[in-house]
């Protein structure tokens, strides 16, 4: 067994051992466990954290087969966080938000040094028509390349041979969060968020959309909900699961079915929701 392996096998071994234990056992537990392998004990309890201990339908024993083998780094060539020589190209952490076909967890971009958005399907063994829809997913994303659409970084599948894509970690708030500032009138949203702000914001959710169409997409589910409003002024249109796709070439349409909508991770004034 290589090192990596080792270290991969490892790690399922003390989530295992941690899973049901409680937070404050497993801090302990990780503890001994590790010793001074602190990118181990990142790795494990990235993974123990994307539980959510309140949800009942949470299938626990997905969360192995996404860690991810901990980086060793080249002496000399990591910068910044960046690592060309990195071992793995991502270490997947806590879960922000989970549906029927995937979730979606805070991930660690080991080649680049940042935090990403990873949506991973946790179905073992997924029929090729969920495959196929959560492919579907990741290419409405991939041929809408715009600067009001969230981007997507790469799709692939894991050690264990599920599907995942990668994208923008968002940072902001919605649309929806600011107008019901704004009914309330806090004095705040009131200032930053004027008549003229929000026809900019306005624009550009139409010049995303009119991309959209020109690539022969519906978004299908649009509404303030779906629009970020980031820190400095970017705009987003979010949640592309429900997209109808018409392929100009040959006259063919298809339909994103999936109830699990794109669910790209919001943070909301330090406070993570799907």
């Amino acid at each position: 067994m290589n090192p990596n392996d080792a270290r991969h096998a490892a790690a399922h071994l003390l989530f295992a051992g941690a899973v049901d234990q409680s937070a404050e056992e497993r801090d302990r537990f990780l503890a001994d466990a590790c010793g001074q392998d602190s990118t181990l004990r990142l790795q494990v309890a990235g993974a123990l954290g994307a539980m959510q201990e309140e949800s009942d339908d949470f299938d626990a024993s997905a969360m192995p087969t996404i860690l991810s083998a901990p980086t060793t780094a080249v002496a000399g060539t990591t910068v910044l966080g960046a690592n060309p020589d990195s071992s793995v190209p991502l270490v997947f952490g806590r879960r922000i938000a989970k549906g029927g076909m995937g979730a979606i967890l805070e991930g660690d971009d080991c080649k680049l040094g940042r935090k990403i958005a990873v949506k991973v399907m946790l179905t073992a063994g997924a029929d090729g028509d969920l495959a196929r829809r959560f492919v579907q997913e990741a290419a409405v994303l991939g041929r809408l390349q715009h600067p009001n659409i969230v981007p997507i970084h790469d799709l692939g599948r894991d050690a264990r041979g599920q599907l995942y894509y990668t994208m923008k970690l968002v940072k902001g708030r919605t649309l929806q969060n600011i107008l019901n500032d704004l009914r309330d009138q806090d004095p705040a949203t009131m200032r930053e968020h004027t008549l003229a702000s929000l026809l900019t914001v306005f624009h550009k959710v139409c010049d995303a959309l009119a991309f959209a169409h020109s690539q022969g997409v519906l978004h299908r589910d649009l509404k303030p909900e779906n629009v970020m409003v980031g820190e400095f002024g970017e705009v987003l249109v979010m949640d592309w699961g429900l997209a109808k796709i018409q392929d100009k070439e040959i006259g063919r349409q298809g339909e994103g079915e999936s109830s699990i909508e794109t669910r790209v991770i919001r943070i909301h004034q330090g406070q993570s929701s799907a």
